[in-house]
């Protein structure tokens, strides 16, 4: 699976820059297309990656199922598209 990381399957934290390249690499999703999927705001996405806030831990484990199982993230991301498709 890529370079997931099964040693931090689970966690029920991350640093805004483990968040980011979790969302970059991993869900290959903008700010945005993340937002979407997990019903928030991209200010709140951004609050999260630059450590004003922390996502709660249910959020940081429906991401690393979205990872695992690319059905949960066809299902809650049916209108968003990959990062990398983006111009």
């Amino acid at each position: 699976m890529g370079g997931f990381d099964f040693s931090k399957l689970f966690q029920s934290s991350m640093t805004g820059k483990e968040l980011q390249e979790f969302r970059t690499k991993e869900l290959d999703l903008t700010q945005k297309g993340l937002s979407d999927c997990l019903g928030v705001s991209a200010r709140t996405v951004q609050g999260w990656e630059i450590g004003k806030s922390k996502p709660l831990a249910p959020i940081i484990r429906l991401m690393q199922l979205m990872r695992i199982f690319p059905v949960v993230k066809q299902a809650l991301c049916p209108a968003v598209k990959p990062a990398s498709e983006k111009p």
